[in-house]
């Protein structure tokens, strides 16, 4: 099979032309604004009026010369130096030119204070003293600022640039990160490029090890489709967790359809931050929190860079990563483009997806930035289906649908403004969109019929067609300010945003055969449903330092909710409006200078989606009087370093959830499931989390040339229940009572490699929990366990090797039961797999 952007070989190539259309249309606008920057920042290069040499030596009367250049020795042109006379007096801002200099001439003799900075790069500041016709050379070294900038990181000490290294791939954010507050919140940070994981293939569990509680749904060979969750909540493709990229959505609805079909490849991701439910103040409702994946960006230091990694393995599995960019004065571009495909795991399981990103970024200003980004993705799938438990323990990788496909066209423009209005204040404006198509064609019907036999799938009776359409837009503003009160500084972080939601859901018949066709089979479907969600909300949060070791930060969201839905089956078009309002405080207090206490209660909301009102699977029964459902999330703990050899967060949480969602599967009835989808009850989830790592050899005072060896443990221990009705005392569905990753990483000079153990305790697939059904669409969910081995050399600089093999026991499992989509049943999870990639980087 083959994918280009926007088009493909079915007839639905017309939806999908579409698309390709508008990308092809953004792409040429996008070149046409880089190439008019482009001309204006000559322009006014050299329109700058140049002083003759012989002029500038006879008017100086003390002479200060500034060169800057980064830490590999490259001239750092346009940089900007503020020069300033002590004390108090007046202040000129220069830049330095092509050669990496500028001379501050006129200088009266005294004491300067020589401020260097450029996006990108560290601040650095000097002083020098300068007597009458006095000249002085100053030759400045400007570090490079990535993650670091605005995020604290446990362990070693920071360096001359006040910055501190990661530890491992785990890092956290400080409580103040851009335009966002995260005092007192629990937060993590994973660095990709210093976690030894399988990230041509997305492996999940390996990225997110070091997240304690994090459930994920292993339901595809691709790793295209992210489900993660925490603390017990549904896993089901991220639905519970806010979901971005690069701080804006990527999601199909995020109060109709809020499912992550796409994610960014991680070979293009710098960092992953995950912060836990108390982030529904600044980002949303959600009880999950927030996962946003910021990609890698051009160096601010680098005309161009080019990196490209290959990667070959089992099942067929070929990926490629290619990404360029760099900085060009006050312009800055960046691009990717990702390839990869595979036979898949299981028979029928192939799959191709094509991925390509492309941003420009421009300083019109020192203070106003102004920057564009496109993403677009396309992707194709077989789903191999379900599985009953006797057909998974003959063998696993056995599938008896061939005729399940799977299509996803993904579009998602993004224009970002950063001001800074002064030293203490700045303002950002997002406007995002997503222009995306959804189309599943498989076979809907259980793998056995109500008597256990195999049912099998004629390649001459229809299929079940889903033909699904995203069309949304929003924007985002945000301000941050830095203010005194009481002789001391707090912060106040405010914004607004608005998003319009429009989702287009068609269900009929499809074509026979085993073609990925699809075209209706007859011209009216069954349904053809319209849903519309318009959000507005405002919100804020203060930070006050009341001493120099306790923060209190108080918040509030405002929220505002129109809904509609028309079209077939609905009669006429129904309306629905929501208002409320939701409030937060959480607390710090520093016990020591490298650990901290934390905790914070903060209220959710879930509202109930188009997909739990019109639930697509036929084996579900919905109840008409579904409500909306709410509740609140408490964490707390402990948290920070000792020394240069430890690093934890330890502490606990409360999850309460009011009217909890869930599926309702009749006891000991013959035949074919048949689940009522309902408010089931009120739950909470109450339970532990833990992470500590320990560099042994450190802690042992071995000596630095011996390496790093390094041992990390991840668990959580979660009891969730139901509290009131039918289900009283039931276990929560999709929440395993513990959740446990453990790892062992040594590292030497080039040389990383990390041995990682996972175990998922049981868990239940609806609030009865069910043990088993004659057709496995409910039922228990069995404790897994799964080691992992991923490693990592680099060499000579620009060269990098990495390797692994994924599930080295050959562990045979599942994590997911199916009603419906990919296919009723249980679905397997992949064998014993291995990876290898080679890279290359300018």
């Amino acid at each position: 099979m083959t994918i280009l952007f926007g088009r493909e070989n079915n007839s639905t190539g017309d939806a999908f032309n579409s698309i390709g259309r508008r990308a092809l249309l953004g792409l040429i606008m996008y070149g046409l604004l880089a190439a008019l920057l482009a001309a204006d920042a000559y322009g006014a290069m050299i329109q700058q009026p140049q002083q003759p040499q012989s002029q500038q030596s006879q008017d100086a009367s003390a002479v200060i010369v500034v060169q800057a250049r980064d830490a590999h020795g490259d001239i750092v042109a346009g940089a900007t130096v503020v020069s300033q006379l002590l004390p108090g007096g007046a202040v000129l801002t220069h830049q330095t030119g092509t050669d990496g200099s500028v001379t501050l001439l006129k200088l009266p003799p005294g004491q300067y204070r020589i401020t260097v900075s450029k996006p990108g790069f560290a601040e650095i500041q000097r002083e020098v003293s300068l007597s009458q016709s006095e000249s002085s050379t100053m030759n400045v070294v400007l570090d490079p600022q990535g993650l670091n900038e605005s995020v604290t990181v446990a362990g070693r000490a920071p360096d001359e640039t006040g910055i501190k290294p990661d530890v491992n791939g785990i890092a956290r954010m400080e409580d103040v990160q851009g335009l966002m507050v995260y005092a007192g919140k629990k937060n993590e940070v994973l660095v990709l490029d210093k976690l030894n994981a399988n990230v041509a293939l997305g492996n999940t569990r390996q990225v997110f090890a070091k997240v304690p509680g994090t459930n994920v749904w292993e339901i595809d060979s691709s790793g295209l489709q992210v489900g993660v969750s925490n603390r017990g909540l549904d896993p089901n493709r991220s639905w519970e967790v806010n979901s971005r990229q690069n701080g804006y959505d990527i999601t199909a609805d995020i109060f109709g359809y809020p499912e992550a079909y796409f994610t960014p490849p991680l070979e293009a991701v710098e960092r992953v931050e995950v912060v836990r439910g108390a982030s529904s103040l600044q980002y949303g409702a959600q009880f999950g929190g927030l996962v946003n994946y910021v990609l890698k960006e051009a160096p601010a230091h680098r005309r161009f860079t080019f990196t490209t990694e290959q990667t070959g393995g089992a099942n067929g599995l070929f990926n490629s990563h290619t990404r360029a960019g760099g900085t060009l004065g006050k312009f800055t571009y960046n691009g990717y483009y990702h390839h990869r495909q595979a036979d898949g795991y299981r028979d029928n399981a192939g799959f191709e997806a094509d991925t390509g990103f492309g941003s420009i970024r421009y300083e019109l200003t020192e203070r106003l930035k102004i920057g564009f980004e496109l993403t677009t993705m396309g992707y194709a799938l077989q789903m191999a289906g379900g599985l009953t438990e006797e057909m998974f323990k003959q063998n696993p990788r056995a599938s008896v649908r061939p005729r399940n496909h799977f299509h996803l066209q993904w579009l998602v423009p993004a224009l970002k403004l950063d001001y800074k209005i002064d030293r203490d204040t700045r303002v950002s404006l997002n406007v995002f969109g997503v222009r995306g198509t959804r189309h599943s064609l498989f076979n809907s019907q259980p793998v056995v019929t109500p008597d256990g036999r195999l049912n099998p799938d004629d390649p001459n009776t229809p299929r079940t067609l889903f033909q699904d359409r995203f069309r949304n837009h929003g924007a985002e503003a945000r301000l941050l300010t830095n203010y005194e009160w009481f002789g001391r500084k707090h912060t106040l972080a405010t914004g607004f945003r608005y998003s319009n939601g429009k989702t287009i859901r068609q269900q009929g018949l499809g074509a026979t055969g085993l073609a990925a066709d699809f075209t209706p089979l007859v011209p009216d479907f069954q349904r053809n449903l319209h849903f519309r969600n318009i959000n507005l909300a405002g919100f804020a949060e203060n930070i006050f330092r009341v001493t120099n070791r306790l923060t209190i930060t108080p918040g509030f969201r405002y929220d505002h909710i129109d809904s509609t839905a028309s079209g077939a089956p609905i009669i006429g078009k129904q309306k629905q409006s929501r208002s409320l309002p939701l409030f937060g405080v959480g607390a710090a207090y520093q016990v020591t200078e490298g650990t901290s206490l934390y905790g914070n209660v903060s209220q959710a909301y879930r509202a109930t989606l188009f997909n739990d009102q019109w639930r697509p699977d036929p084996s579900i029964i919905v109840d008409q009087n579904l409500k909306d459902m709410s509740g609140y999330v408490l964490e707390f703990g402990y948290r920070g370093h000792h020394a240069n050899w430890l690093n934890f967060d330890v502490g606990g949480f409360y999850l309460k959830y009011h009217n909890r969602l869930g599926l309702l599967t009749p006891q000991n009835t013959p035949g074919q499931t048949v689940s009522l989808w309902t408010n089931v009850a009120d739950s909470r989830n109450v339970g532990l989390e833990s992470f500590v790592e320990v560099d042994l050899l450190r802690a042992a005072h071995v000596a630095e040339s011996r390496g790093s060896l390094s041992l990390f443990s991840s668990i959580a221990q979660i009891d969730a229940s139901y509290l009131n009705g039918i289900v009283k005392g039931n276990r929560v569905e999709s929440a395993p009572d513990s959740i446990i990753r453990s790892g062992l990483t040594y590292r030497l000079r080039g040389l990383s490699a990390t041995l990682q153990f996972s175990r998922v305790s049981e868990q239940f697939s609806d609030a009865n929990n069910t043990r088993a059904t004659v057709d496995a669409v409910q039922g228990l969910i069995p404790a897994y366990r799964v080691w992992d081995l991923s490693g990592s050399y680099k060499f000579k600089r620009h060269y990098t090797v990495r390797g692994g093999m994924n599930n080295l026991a050959d562990a045979t499992y599942y994590t997911r039961r199916a009603s419906s989509y990919p296919g009723p049943g249980l679905i397997p999870a992949d064998g014993r797999t291995f990876y290898l990639s080679f890279g290359f980087h300018y």
